[in-house]
């Protein structure tokens, strides 16, 4: 997996105060996915079901993956604040030794003067007088100022210090991303392996999947079919199931049947799929009169891409113009939509946890986009972000 960050846009930041953000912002993410790893091995530890186990144990690895490509858009953003600060300490530096070398140099010209000169210019011995007045005048000047640019040089000194003590953290942190991305990967073989149970069932579910995206006009089309399965499982579910007829019931008196309960307000756990940046959000104007329909985040080359909440994958391939896709049924009329996957490794019909790695991102300055509807509306994500 390509680890070639410096080109990405996320990165390619030269205003300070922008850089910090990025530190900012790297920093917490990684804490965030940090904690999110101890969740959800926390609930790997918790489970009774052997499946929700590996699930958890998958999320959590996919998590510290993330944290760990955080770390290494932290050690970017440091080491940019850094370059940042020595270019501006460079600028001071050069401003502040102006004046003094002007000085030496007009001392070295004079001190080339011979002796005898003095002789020679019946002035010279009064302009020699007046120069020593000028130099006993400006000398805590002259002391000052090299103390001053001595000062700047001890910083400029400590900032390359603490460029080179970033850069050996970015190697270590790039290290341990390589590392999390081996194990993740031998994970997801691992129990891809354990899975290749599939039933026909299965692939009749693959099989409409891809017939439906073909002949779909749209990715907006293909939303509103899959969002009417979903609203038909969710009617099924919620049918009461077959009433046990007690003996002691009369046939007569028959027990009144219970209707269905209605649909539970809608609440969901839910969060972004990758580590990045928001370069578009939900209302602007990509193009003109074309609206931006849900979030695009511009994130790491071959970032991990995982589930933003629980769900069954009700898509997952190729679709004309937005590279691979996932599609994911949350249940309650609630349907996830995310683009731009370089690659998937989650088949139709599988169920997701919140954090399982759906796939990774391109290499090329790749963006995930990412939409959530609710019953074929359009929803604000960030209101449901936990």
């Amino acid at each position: 997996m390509g680890l070639a960050i410096l080109t990405s846009p996320v990165f390619a930041i030269t205003d300070l105060s922008a850089q910090q953000r990025a530190l900012q912002h790297a920093d917490e993410a990684r804490s965030q996915a940090l904690q999110r790893s101890a969740q959800y091995d926390a609930q790997a530890a918790s489970a009774h079901d052997a499946v929700i186990a590996t699930q958890a144990r998958i999320a959590a690895l996919a998590a510290r993956l993330q944290a760990a490509e955080a770390d290494v858009g932290a050690g970017l953003a440091r080491i940019n604040v850094i370059d940042v600060l020595q270019r501006r300490q460079r600028a001071r530096l050069a401003d502040k030794q102006q004046p003094a070398v002007q000085l030496i140099a007009a001392l070295e010209m004079m001190a080339r003067q011979p002796p005898a000169l003095a002789f020679v210019h019946p002035g010279t011995m009064n302009d020699i007088v007046h120069v020593r007045a000028i130099f006993a005048t400006i000398l805590p000047t002259i002391l000052a100022r090299t103390a001053d640019l001595r000062v700047d040089v001890a910083r400029g000194i400590a900032l390359r210090q603490q460029a080179e003590l970033a850069l050996a953290a970015l190697h270590t942190s790039r290290a341990n991303l390589v590392a999390q991305q081996k194990l993740l990967a031998s994970a997801v073989v691992a129990t891809q392996a354990r899975e290749q149970h599939y039933g026909s069932n299965a692939m009749l579910e693959q099989d409409k999947a891809i017939a439906m995206g073909e002949k779909s006009r749209d990715i907006r089309t293909l939303m509103a079919e899959i969002e009417t399965d979903g609203q038909t499982r969710d009617e099924l579910v919620q049918l009461p199931g077959p009433l046990l007829r007690p003996p002691a019931i009369s046939i007569q008196n028959p027990l009144p049947m219970t209707a269905a309960s209605p649909s539970p307000q809608v609440h969901i756990s839910y969060h972004l799929p990758v580590i990045g940046d928001i370069v578009s959000g939900m209302g602007e104007e990509t193009a003109p009169g074309v609206r931006q329909r849900g979030l695009t985040i511009a994130t790491q080359p071959d970032a991990v891409v995982v589930a933003p909440a629980d769900g069954r994958i009700a898509y997952a391939g190729a679709y004309r113009g937005y590279g691979q896709i996932v599609i994911i049924d949350h249940g309650n009329g609630l349907t996830s939509l995310i683009t731009s996957l370089a690659y998937i490794n989650v088949h139709v019909g599988d169920t997701v946890i919140q954090g399982t790695p759906l796939g990774h991102a391109g290499n090329d300055l790749p963006t995930i986009t990412i939409e959530l509807r609710h019953y074929g509306a359009q929803v604000d994500i960030p209101a449901y972000i936990s």
